[in-house]
């Protein structure tokens, strides 16, 4: 069931992010479409912030028992409200206005899929090594160190002993540190390019990816320590910030407007395979085996990873959006 489940959510993101992106950033005045393109980005920190907030509250009156007898369904079932919301939304949207242009000038292809690997491959792989790290990231953050936070060193593998309640507490705190660098990074793109921030912003995590493990080696900062580990966190999700922020415009801006659409969604969705369907299994083996400074090691390939990528893309900033 729970593959069954993951099945329809990939039909239903395969193009929600793409149509989100394309509505934000199609809409936008030309030296503001990295802001714009930032508001479908800020949906993945609003939305950690609300499952996560939602598992906090109801941890706080319920105990182990009642959550896994009822208590887990709660965030599910509240997760309906958001779908009609935004049932409202498609019913009313419509389509941006460089779209119903290619429409006129009939440029509108009709197997785009084909299209995008016949003449945009070499897009469709850049995308997928520029959000791929981001992917990687977000999943050592947010699922990897919330199973080593909460481990004790009696349950093996030296974790830092916090209770469940302790660590989702601190990760609600750093998500808005990454909400708020998603905007920042965006602003800066719009001004000196979107190279230039994701250059930064893979350097800087090869370099966090070396030092973080200090963060998370409870034989150097024990147990428990808060200190350690929110720098852990709040770096970590603000450089996650840093390299996502211009992803909304930068992926759209490497495609025709014929294939846009396509081709920025097949390679966000090839990403979340590369970087993220077995980081969590992967980082867990590798911490269990040889250590958390292993799960560094693995983070900075996948950051310089991004670099090649980004070493063989050109500057997207003033490119004509239209064509």
């Amino acid at each position: 069931v729970l593959c069954l489940l993951r099945f329809i959510q990939g039909i239903g993101l395969g193009g929600e992010w793409s149509g989100a992106a394309l509505v934000a950033t199609e809409n936008a005045p030309e030296d503001k479409r990295a802001l714009y393109g930032s508001f479908p980005e800020l949906g993945a920190p609003i939305g950690f912030f609300l499952s996560n907030g939602t598992y906090f509250v109801l941890e706080s009156f319920n105990d182990t028992d009642a959550m896994c007898a009822w208590g887990w369904r709660v965030p599910f079932l509240l997760s309906a409200v958001l779908v009609i919301i935004g049932l409202v939304v498609r019913v009313h949207m419509e389509e941006t206005p460089i779209f119903r242009m290619a429409q006129e000038q009939k440029k509108v292809v009709k197997s785009p899929l084909t299209e995008v690997f016949r003449k945009s491959w070499k897009q469709v792989l850049q995308a997928t090594f520029l959000v791929a790290v981001t992917y990687t990231l977000f999943y050592t953050l947010a699922t990897w160190s919330l199973a080593w936070g909460t481990k004790t060193k009696r349950e093996g593998g030296g974790g830092l002993g916090f209770t469940n309640q302790e660590y989702l507490l601190m990760l609600m705190i750093s998500i808005c540190v990454f909400a708020l660098f998603i905007v920042l990074s965006c602003l800066y793109a719009d001004r000196i390019g979107r190279r230039r921030v994701l250059m930064f912003s893979s350097c800087a995590l090869v370099v966090f990816a070396v030092l973080f493990p200090f963060l998370l080696d409870s034989s150097l900062v024990g147990q428990k320590n808060f200190a350690a580990t929110m720098v852990f966190l709040c770096l970590g999700f603000a450089l996650m910030g840093i390299a996502f922020g211009p992803i909304g415009a930068f992926l759209p801006e490497l495609f025709d407007a014929n294939v846009r659409y396509s081709g920025s969604g097949i390679g966000y969705n090839l990403a979340a395979i590369v970087g993220a369907a077995f980081v969590p299994t992967i980082a867990t083996w590798l911490s269990k085996n040889f250590g958390v400074h292993s799960v560094g090691l693995y983070l900075a390939v996948m950051a310089v990873c991004c670099l090649i990528a980004l070493a063989t893309c050109k500057e997207t900033k003033d490119v004509d959006f239209t064509k």
